[in-house]
């Protein structure tokens, strides 16, 4: 595993993330509050502290490189699916034009009126 604390799912396990849901973690970031008389209460109450601030940290980071992977990605294929449809563009408009099967089958049917019954011996 990279980076990810102990016990928590891998890069990629978890569900989808929303831009909203990435702000709200932000926002419960732990803001020290200065006190005259710091009580802390034992290293059971630090520990469970720190191991849901590291699990929020870790949410944020692996949210934001998702964002991000998803972001090159979508940039990536635009420029791909640009390019492909140019090709296309430039092929289509060098391909000498071709009538339709339906137009070939009305230019027979109208050459074999033309040229009458013919007999086969």
């Amino acid at each position: 595993m990279s980076d990810t604390p102990n016990n928590f799912p891998s890069e990629g396990a978890h569900s989808t993330i929303t831009r909203g849901a990435l702000e709200t973690l932000e926002a419960e970031r732990a803001t020290p509050q200065p006190a005259l008389d710091y009580t802390i209460g034992g290293a059971l109450e630090t520990e469970v502290h720190s191991a849901g601030e590291a699990q929020r940290e870790y949410a944020i980071r692996s949210g934001y490189d998702r964002f991000e992977e998803v972001s090159e990605a979508l940039q990536r294929d635009y420029g791909d699916a640009h390019r492909d449809g140019y090709g296309a563009a430039q092929f289509n408009a060098s391909a000498p034009p071709q009538k339709s099967y339906a137009e070939q089958q009305r230019e027979a049917a109208a050459n074999a009126q033309e040229r009458g019954p013919e007999i086969e011996r």
